[in-house]
């Protein structure tokens, strides 16, 4: 079974990825990550390797209203993320 969540993951902000003055201000109106994730957890200096703790707490919480019989205390056998092209 493959889940997945549009807009919930980390952005970045470090030379190679820059923000544009003013985004972050509108980040916290329109994207919706900044609803759910904490201030420390939204912006973030180097894309993480490992599994993000957030995004499979959303996902699980999902398939256990959706598909309750499913067992999602096993690991992922394959978590996959997509950078954000920064255009806000």
């Amino acid at each position: 079974v493959k889940f997945g969540m549009h807009r919930q993951g980390p952005l970045m902000d470090h030379k190679d990825f820059p923000v544009p003055p003013g985004s972050t201000a509108a980040v916290d109106k329109i994207f919706a990550a900044s609803a759910t994730r904490g201030k420390g957890e939204l912006w973030v200096q180097r894309w993480p390797d490992e599994e993000d703790r957030h995004l499979r707490q959303e996902t699980d919480a999902f398939a256990r209203r959706v598909l309750p019989s499913l067992r999602t205390a096993k690991a992922a056998e394959l978590t996959m993320r997509c950078p954000y092209d920064q255009q806000l």
